[in-house]
Protein backbone atom coordinates (compact mmCIF):
# COMPACT_ATOMS: atom_id res chain seq x y z
CA UNK A 1 0.00 0.00 0.00
CA UNK A 2 2.84 2.37 0.83
CA UNK A 3 4.52 1.64 -2.50
CA UNK A 4 1.30 2.46 -4.33
CA UNK A 5 1.03 5.80 -2.52
CA UNK A 6 4.66 6.62 -3.32
CA UNK A 7 4.11 5.82 -6.99
CA UNK A 8 0.93 7.89 -7.04
CA UNK A 9 2.72 10.78 -5.35
CA UNK A 10 5.58 10.51 -7.84
CA UNK A 11 3.25 10.71 -10.85
CA UNK A 12 1.35 13.59 -9.24
CA UNK A 13 4.57 15.57 -8.72
CA UNK A 14 5.69 14.70 -12.25
CA UNK A 15 2.40 15.99 -13.67
CA UNK A 16 2.76 19.25 -11.75
CA UNK A 17 6.36 19.58 -12.96
CA UNK A 18 5.29 19.07 -16.59
CA UNK A 19 2.34 21.48 -16.38
CA UNK A 20 4.47 24.24 -14.88
CA UNK A 21 7.33 23.73 -17.32
CA UNK A 22 8.14 26.87 -19.27
CA UNK A 23 8.53 26.77 -23.05
CA UNK A 24 10.53 29.64 -24.55
CA UNK A 25 10.26 30.70 -28.19
CA UNK A 26 13.21 32.60 -29.65
CA UNK A 27 12.91 34.45 -32.95
CA UNK A 28 15.95 36.15 -34.44
CA UNK A 29 16.24 38.00 -37.74
CA UNK A 30 19.62 39.10 -39.10
CA UNK A 31 19.07 38.59 -42.80
CA UNK A 32 18.05 35.01 -42.04
CA UNK A 33 15.12 34.00 -39.91
CA UNK A 34 16.29 31.87 -36.98
CA UNK A 35 13.83 30.10 -34.74
CA UNK A 36 14.62 28.25 -31.51
CA UNK A 37 12.52 26.34 -29.00
CA UNK A 38 13.90 26.03 -25.48
CA UNK A 39 12.66 23.79 -22.65
CA UNK A 40 14.88 23.85 -19.57
CA UNK A 41 18.37 22.94 -20.84
CA UNK A 42 17.15 21.54 -24.17
CA UNK A 43 17.21 23.86 -27.18
CA UNK A 44 16.06 23.11 -30.72
CA UNK A 45 17.23 25.47 -33.48
CA UNK A 46 15.76 25.90 -36.95
CA UNK A 47 17.13 28.21 -39.64
CA UNK A 48 15.08 29.35 -42.60
CA UNK A 49 16.53 30.29 -46.01
CA UNK A 50 17.65 33.86 -46.67
CA UNK A 51 14.59 36.06 -47.13
CA UNK A 52 16.23 39.48 -46.95
CA UNK A 53 18.67 40.33 -49.75
CA UNK A 54 20.09 43.47 -51.24
CA UNK A 55 19.11 44.60 -54.73
CA UNK A 56 22.60 43.87 -56.10
CA UNK A 57 22.51 40.25 -54.99
CA UNK A 58 19.04 39.84 -56.51
CA UNK A 59 20.29 41.07 -59.91
CA UNK A 60 23.26 38.71 -59.90
CA UNK A 61 21.30 35.59 -59.05
CA UNK A 62 19.08 33.70 -61.43
CA UNK A 63 16.27 31.98 -59.70
CA UNK A 64 15.28 28.62 -61.07
CA UNK A 65 11.98 27.12 -60.07
CA UNK A 66 11.58 23.42 -60.37
CA UNK A 67 8.19 21.85 -60.37
CA UNK A 68 8.07 18.25 -59.39
CA UNK A 69 5.02 16.15 -59.72
CA UNK A 70 3.98 14.31 -56.60
CA UNK A 71 3.79 10.56 -57.11
CA UNK A 72 1.37 8.53 -55.09
CA UNK A 73 2.87 5.32 -53.75
CA UNK A 74 -0.25 3.89 -52.18
CA UNK A 75 -3.88 4.71 -52.78
CA UNK A 76 -5.93 4.59 -49.65
CA UNK A 77 -9.67 4.40 -49.73
CA UNK A 78 -11.16 7.13 -47.59
CA UNK A 79 -14.54 6.73 -45.99
CA UNK A 80 -17.00 9.37 -46.93
CA UNK A 81 -17.85 11.43 -43.88
CA UNK A 82 -20.84 13.65 -43.43
CA UNK A 83 -19.84 17.20 -44.15
CA UNK A 84 -20.63 19.81 -41.53
CA UNK A 85 -23.29 22.20 -42.87
CA UNK A 86 -22.36 25.85 -43.34
CA UNK A 87 -24.27 28.14 -40.92
CA UNK A 88 -24.50 31.03 -43.38
CA UNK A 89 -22.10 33.86 -44.13
CA UNK A 90 -23.55 36.32 -41.60
CA UNK A 91 -23.63 33.80 -38.74
CA UNK A 92 -20.14 32.47 -39.55
CA UNK A 93 -18.56 35.95 -39.69
CA UNK A 94 -20.18 37.00 -36.39
CA UNK A 95 -19.23 33.74 -34.67
CA UNK A 96 -15.59 33.68 -35.81
CA UNK A 97 -15.08 37.40 -35.15
CA UNK A 98 -16.15 36.98 -31.52
CA UNK A 99 -14.28 33.68 -31.10
CA UNK A 100 -11.00 34.94 -32.57
CA UNK A 101 -11.17 38.01 -30.35
CA UNK A 102 -11.73 35.84 -27.27
CA UNK A 103 -9.01 33.29 -28.10
CA UNK A 104 -6.48 35.94 -29.15
CA UNK A 105 -7.11 37.81 -25.89
CA UNK A 106 -6.28 34.69 -23.88
CA UNK A 107 -3.15 34.00 -25.96
CA UNK A 108 -1.86 37.54 -25.41
CA UNK A 109 -2.59 37.24 -21.69
CA UNK A 110 -0.94 33.83 -21.30
CA UNK A 111 2.24 34.50 -23.30
CA UNK A 112 4.99 36.46 -21.56
CA UNK A 113 7.45 38.68 -23.40
CA UNK A 114 10.92 38.20 -21.90
CA UNK A 115 13.19 39.95 -24.39
CA UNK A 116 12.78 42.40 -27.24
CA UNK A 117 15.86 43.71 -29.07
CA UNK A 118 15.46 45.62 -32.30
CA UNK A 119 18.13 47.43 -34.29
CA UNK A 120 17.63 49.07 -37.68
CA UNK A 121 20.04 50.94 -39.93
CA UNK A 122 17.95 53.16 -42.21
CA UNK A 123 19.64 53.47 -45.58
CA UNK A 124 18.78 53.72 -49.27
CA UNK A 125 20.27 54.89 -52.56
CA UNK A 126 18.79 58.38 -52.10
CA UNK A 127 19.60 60.59 -49.09
CA UNK A 128 16.06 62.02 -48.99
CA UNK A 129 14.54 58.55 -48.90
CA UNK A 130 16.99 57.60 -46.14
CA UNK A 131 15.83 60.54 -44.02
CA UNK A 132 12.18 59.66 -44.67
CA UNK A 133 12.81 56.00 -43.85
CA UNK A 134 14.59 57.00 -40.65
CA UNK A 135 11.57 59.07 -39.55
CA UNK A 136 9.20 56.18 -40.20
CA UNK A 137 11.39 53.75 -38.24
CA UNK A 138 11.68 56.20 -35.31
CA UNK A 139 7.90 56.60 -35.10
CA UNK A 140 7.31 52.85 -35.29
CA UNK A 141 10.17 52.16 -32.86
CA UNK A 142 8.74 54.52 -30.23
CA UNK A 143 5.34 52.81 -30.42
CA UNK A 144 6.84 49.32 -30.22
CA UNK A 145 9.12 50.37 -27.34
CA UNK A 146 6.17 51.62 -25.29
CA UNK A 147 4.15 48.50 -26.10
CA UNK A 148 7.03 46.21 -25.05
CA UNK A 149 7.58 48.08 -21.78
CA UNK A 150 3.89 47.67 -20.92
CA UNK A 151 4.12 43.88 -21.36
CA UNK A 152 3.35 41.91 -18.21
CA UNK A 153 6.40 41.04 -16.08
CA UNK A 154 9.07 42.25 -18.51
CA UNK A 155 12.24 43.93 -17.20
CA UNK A 156 13.21 47.34 -18.56
CA UNK A 157 16.71 46.08 -19.41
CA UNK A 158 15.17 43.41 -21.65
CA UNK A 159 13.78 46.00 -24.07
CA UNK A 160 16.30 47.61 -26.39
CA UNK A 161 15.54 49.52 -29.60
CA UNK A 162 18.15 51.36 -31.66
CA UNK A 163 17.55 53.12 -34.98
CA UNK A 164 20.32 54.95 -36.79
CA UNK A 165 20.59 56.47 -40.30
CA UNK A 166 23.39 55.59 -42.71
CA UNK A 167 23.72 57.85 -45.76
CA UNK A 168 26.60 55.80 -47.23
CA UNK A 169 24.94 52.37 -47.35
CA UNK A 170 22.74 51.29 -50.24
CA UNK A 171 20.09 49.27 -48.40
CA UNK A 172 18.60 49.05 -44.92
CA UNK A 173 19.74 46.51 -42.35
CA UNK A 174 17.51 45.03 -39.64
CA UNK A 175 18.31 42.91 -36.61
CA UNK A 176 15.62 41.53 -34.28
CA UNK A 177 15.84 39.23 -31.27
CA UNK A 178 12.55 38.35 -29.54
CA UNK A 179 11.99 35.86 -26.72
CA UNK A 180 8.56 34.99 -25.33
CA UNK A 181 7.46 32.07 -23.16
CA UNK A 182 4.41 30.21 -21.90
CA UNK A 183 3.69 27.53 -19.30
CA UNK A 184 2.38 24.17 -20.49
CA UNK A 185 -0.75 24.35 -18.33
CA UNK A 186 -1.68 27.56 -20.13
CA UNK A 187 -1.23 25.84 -23.49
CA UNK A 188 -3.71 23.23 -22.24
CA UNK A 189 -6.18 26.00 -21.41
CA UNK A 190 -5.76 27.54 -24.88
CA UNK A 191 -6.35 24.16 -26.55
CA UNK A 192 -9.41 23.66 -24.36
CA UNK A 193 -10.73 27.06 -25.44
CA UNK A 194 -10.12 26.29 -29.13
CA UNK A 195 -11.92 22.94 -28.73
CA UNK A 196 -14.91 24.66 -27.12
CA UNK A 197 -15.01 27.15 -30.02
CA UNK A 198 -15.11 24.26 -32.49
CA UNK A 199 -17.89 22.52 -30.54
CA UNK A 200 -19.91 25.74 -30.43
CA UNK A 201 -19.44 26.15 -34.19
CA UNK A 202 -20.75 22.61 -34.79
CA UNK A 203 -23.79 23.35 -32.63
CA UNK A 204 -24.42 26.57 -34.56
CA UNK A 205 -24.08 24.78 -37.91
CA UNK A 206 -26.42 21.94 -36.91
CA UNK A 207 -28.97 24.38 -35.46
CA UNK A 208 -28.89 26.45 -38.66
CA UNK A 209 -29.30 23.31 -40.76
CA UNK A 210 -32.28 22.09 -38.72
CA UNK A 211 -33.96 25.51 -38.89
CA UNK A 212 -33.40 25.59 -42.64
CA UNK A 213 -34.99 22.15 -43.07
CA UNK A 214 -37.94 23.15 -40.89
CA UNK A 215 -38.49 26.26 -43.00
CA UNK A 216 -38.44 24.13 -46.15
CA UNK A 217 -40.99 21.75 -44.68
CA UNK A 218 -43.23 24.63 -43.65
CA UNK A 219 -42.96 26.15 -47.13
CA UNK A 220 -43.88 22.82 -48.74
CA UNK A 221 -46.87 22.42 -46.40
CA UNK A 222 -48.06 25.94 -47.16
CA UNK A 223 -47.70 25.34 -50.91
CA UNK A 224 -49.70 22.11 -50.74
CA UNK A 225 -52.42 23.86 -48.71
CA UNK A 226 -52.63 26.66 -51.27
CA UNK A 227 -52.99 24.10 -54.08
CA UNK A 228 -55.83 22.33 -52.21
CA UNK A 229 -57.65 25.63 -51.67
CA UNK A 230 -57.38 26.49 -55.39
CA UNK A 231 -58.83 23.10 -56.36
Amino acid sequence: MNIFLYVLLFFFLLLIFILFTKISFIICFDGNIRFALKVHFFKYKLDFPILYKSKESKKEENYVYEYREKTKVEKKKKKQKDKLPFPGIKNAITFFANSIKDVFGKIVHYFRLEKFHFKAVAASEDAAKTAELYGVFCTAGATIHQFALNARGIKKDSVYIEIIPDFNAQSLDIYTDIVFSIRIWRIVLILKKVLSVWNNYKKLALQYSSEKENNKENDNISKTNIKKIKK
